[in-house]
């Protein structure tokens, strides 16, 4: 049984699929690219706003994320 992916995993794997890079991202949430990169790497908790911002740039639903569908 493969382990879940973490939310920081799963807003990496997205990024890509966007073929956004950490530093496009970053600019698009404004925000520095190494809080992207904490994020995905789960180094630091990603708050409430920066999250919503977050699944709003990779166009998806913020329960997406939870409920199995992505």
């Amino acid at each position: 049984m493969m382990a879940e992916k973490t939310l920081g995993e799963k807003i990496r794997i997205r990024r890509r699929e966007l073929k956004l890079s950490q530093e496009k991202f970053a600019e698009k949430l404004y925000v520095s690219r190494q809080i992207v990169a904490n994020c995905e790497t789960g180094r630091t908790d990603i708050k409430m706003s920066l999250f919503l911002d977050m699944a709003n740039v990779l166009e998806l639903s913020p329960k997406c994320f939870f409920d199995g569908t992505y």
